[in-house]
């Protein structure tokens, strides 16, 4: 099967899966000879700082000479994006063979009067299948929804678990308050495994302690010391762990925070003997850590950045690391965001950063309307415009914009993606 049937079933895939709890992926990934158990396995949840924090843990462990797997999800572009190997996105031609292979796994499972997979579980079994088959020495799988019910669950025990800060989102699939968000991401906890769990608000800390003592998993709760940061500004920051510097080139202090989560589980490896590494090739991979469309600068002439601060707690972190240089130069914003999203939250933290804000739209079936944002913009006495077409949306930022301006595309990850690749291919 080529690239172009291999994605087209994946569409399919979207409208004839039905999620039915975890028993679907089990016969999936039972029928494919449980490519889980060929490799150690990190299991990630969280509602912040997933990608991120997975990135650099596969970056430290491929500077320790380990052969790492990373499946995170939204991809910005392209499905290839989802499966990393050696810190490369897997070819077209890998990506369609290993569809196929997960597709006549499908086939059999509905000839025997199975569900058919979500589109979800099936890229989970993709990952699964790839890294197998790639001889991967250990896969970082990050949770795509919650965590207690979401596919990658299914995988067998991980040698570590880990929880990165958790805010309210998604509220129509996971719940409502903290604590009940909390309890579906600490789904993921299993008895005997070590779960790192990032600093977190009270109520979902307690709710975690509290699954985690019913499950008897251990957990190492990460330490942000207070003065951690030494420097910091648009190049990245130096910081201090364990007392020993560390250098990174991502913006924004909640990075650090995040590096700080991947260095705990990293350390924690090393010390159950599940890997070996100096603390020299930690440094080299936090150092050399790459993660688009987070605080990510696409472009030079204006200064143009993108970032998928998509909650409060996401561009409360874009306010932290533009915020001083906004007050010295003009900045025009572009904007589009998903219909489930806080618009009134995001805007709250970063409406006063700009001088001029474009009210665009993803390219998304469920959407906020261009206009539905710039009502939400004006109370804050900004000025704004509508361009529903996000490319025509960014065209507009740059024609406005000076050489010593800043353009920062941000909120939906369909947004910035379509953004990232037009700046990329031109």
């Amino acid at each position: 099967m080529k690239i172009k049937r291999a994605l087209k079933y994946l569409e399919q895939t979207y409208k004839l899966g039905r999620k039915l709890g975890l028993d679907n992926i089990y016969q999936l990934l039972n029928e494919l000879g449980r490519p889980d158990e060929a490799m150690k396995l990190i299991h990630v949840a969280g509602t912040n700082g997933k990608g991120s924090t997975s990135s650099m843990i596969a970056s430290m462990l491929q500077q320790a000479g380990y052969l790492a797997g990373f499946y995170s999800s939204p991809h910005l572009v392209k499905y290839n994006e989802r499966f990393q190997v050696g810190g490369e996105m897997i070819s077209d031609e890998d990506l369609a063979k290993y569809i196929t292979k997960v597709k006549s796994a499908v086939t059999a499972m509905v000839k025997r009067g199975l569900t058919h997979p979500t589109e979800f579980e099936v890229l989970t079994a993709v990952a699964l299948v790839c890294f197998k088959d790639k001889g991967c020495d250990f896969a970082i799988m990050e949770v795509g929804l919650g965590g207690r019910l979401d596919a990658t669950n299914a995988i067998v025990d991980p040698v570590c678990s880990v929880i990165t800060p958790i805010e309210i989102d998604h509220t129509a699939f996971l719940g409502n308050s903290l604590s009940e968000i909390a309890g579906e991401k600490a789904g993921i906890l299993r008895k005997g495994v070590p779960a790192v769990i990032a600093p977190q608000q009270t109520e979902a800390k307690k709710e975690i302690e509290r699954i985690a003592k019913q499950k008897n998993t251990p957990l190492i709760h990460v330490k942000v010391p207070k003065k951690a940061i030494q420097s910091a500004d648009l190049t990245g920051s130096v910081f201090t762990w364990n007392n020993k510097d560390y250098k990174l080139k991502q913006l924004g202090s909640y990075q650090v925070e995040n590096a700080m989560t991947a260095l705990t589980v990293i350390d924690t490896l090393r010390q159950t003997g599940e890997i070996k590494i100096t603390d020299y090739r930690m440094k080299q991979g936090i150092l050399h850590t790459k993660w688009p469309g987070r605080l990510e600068k696409i472009g030079t002439k204006p200064d143009t950045y993108i970032d998928g601060s998509h909650n409060p707690h996401g561009a409360k972190t874009l306010k932290q690391a533009f915020g001083s240089v906004c007050r010295d130069k003009r900045c025009i914003g572009v904007l589009g965001m998903k219909e489930d999203k806080d618009v009134p939250g995001v805007l709250e933290q970063t409406a006063k950063l700009f001088q001029h804000i474009i009210a665009t739209e993803p390219n998304s079936d469920t959407k906020h309307s261009a206009a539905e944002i710039a009502e939400l913009i004006k109370p804050y006495g900004i000025e704004t415009s509508i361009e529903p077409d996000p490319i025509k949306a960014f065209e507009q930022a740059r024609s406005m914009a000076g050489h010593d301006d800043l353009i920062i595309v941000y909120g939906s990850f369909y947004l910035i993606g379509d953004i990232r690749e037009m700046v990329v291919e031109s």
